[in-house]
């Protein structure tokens, strides 16, 4: 008897019913190898012209019903190519390039630990598995065994399509991650460029934004909300602007804060730090001392400078501080502390200038080099 679920789970749809539709005897015997495009089973040479000349498109049951919707689905024609790659397993992934006799490395280029498979990129590397789970589709891409790439992917966009009709966010939310795993991976070969499963998300979203622009005629302008990070805890993000025009410029800011006493001889009471990276890489740092009446005000002062220190030609920027009361005063103002909210108006002022600007609350540890940088700048007489 056959194992139902697990046919579903590792074959497409058509391949599926087929694998179902086979009887399986109550009497072992030996099985037999059939040539499908003979109804009798049997190879011959005209069955086998007419396969090579016609009957390619009828490889795959339903083949032709699925590519019919995907090519009248309102997408960009590069994601519809680079479907049609991955299920036709003609995507150059480093073990493709190697089995066509291409001298090049084996192992992944995002995790360089395993050998860059179709199955391995998109659904079994630790990065991809996280922004699967990540992403508000939360897939575990990583039980379908020893299943195909193509499969996978075909499976989840004939689901896709059928259950969502015109709704097409879940559709380009899928797409749009497998188009930014395969930029990252491009940026990694390519550029010795390693991103993050933070960094890969926003692109995602910045693409979706971009189609929302181009086919719905719609961009975002500025909000607020919470977004599910890889581990699972949410965070606070200020958005404002339109989609993405170049790889955002990283900024990392914190304050450095202590009370002092009415007789303390220091002047300031606070210093801040930032640092600037594009592309892995810390392009900037930046520290300055500053009167700052507490905690809060110092981080948002940090913001402030670092806002106002960017460099000249930057478009886009995603701005990370510590400071869950400094996002949530872009969100909302009048909800942030007195001290800050002046300071709010003019980051958000100088948020104006850029094509999209990201203000996001993150952990401690994630702007450790501002924090070092905002310290000893305090420390200094």
């Amino acid at each position: 008897m056959w194992k139902t679920r697990d046919i579903w789970e590792h074959f497409d749809q058509g391949t599926a019913r087929d694998i179902l539709s086979i009887h399986i005897p109550e009497d072992d015997h030996g099985d037999d190898i059939e040539w499908w495009p003979n109804k009798n089973g049997q190879f011959t040479v005209k069955s086998g012209y007419w396969f090579l000349q016609n009957g390619q498109a009828e490889k795959e049951p339903n083949g032709s019903k699925f590519w019919k919707s995907w090519w009248k689905a309102n997408l960009w024609p590069k994601w519809k190519i680079l479907i049609w790659k991955i299920i036709h397993n003609a995507i150059p992934t480093r073990d493709n390039l190697r089995h066509r006799h291409i001298d090049v490395p084996s192992t992944c280029p995002l995790c360089e630990k395993f050998p860059e498979t179709p199955e391995h990129l998109f659904m079994k590397c630790e990065l991809a598995k996280h922004l699967w789970s990540a992403s508000y589709l939360g897939i575990n891409s990583d039980v379908t065994g020893n299943g195909k790439a193509r499969h996978w992917v075909r499976n989840f966009l004939s689901l896709l399509m059928r259950e969502d009709k015109r709704d097409a966010s879940r559709l380009v939310e899928f797409v749009s991650i497998i188009w930014s795993i395969w930029l990252a991976r491009n940026d990694a070969a390519f550029n010795s460029t390693k991103l993050n499963p933070s960094s890969i998300m926003l692109t995602a979203r910045c693409w979706k934004n971009r189609w929302k622009k181009a086919f719905e005629g719609t961009s975002s302008c500025e909000v607020g909300y919470e977004v599910l990070q890889v581990s699972g805890a949410p965070r606070l993000v200020w958005e404002r602007g339109r989609d993405a025009v170049q790889v955002p410029l990283i900024v990392e800011t914190d304050g450095a804060w202590k009370k002092l006493s009415h007789a303390s001889k220091t002047k300031t009471s606070a210093a801040v730090g930032w640092c600037f990276r594009r592309g892995g890489r810390t392009v900037a740092v930046g520290d300055a001392k500053c009167f700052a009446s507490s905690p809060d005000q110092s981080e948002a002062l940090a913001i402030l400078h670092a806002i106002s220190a960017v460099p000249h030609g930057t478009e886009d920027l995603v701005i990370s501080t510590d400071s869950a009361n400094c996002v949530l005063g872009c969100i909302n103002e009048l909800s942030a502390p007195s001290e800050i909210q002046a300071i709010i108006k003019d980051i958000k002022k100088k948020a104006l200038g850029f094509n999209s600007c990201i203000i996001q609350k993150v952990s401690r540890d994630s702007v450790k080099r501002a924090h070092i940088l905002a310290t000893n700048a305090r420390k200094v007489p």
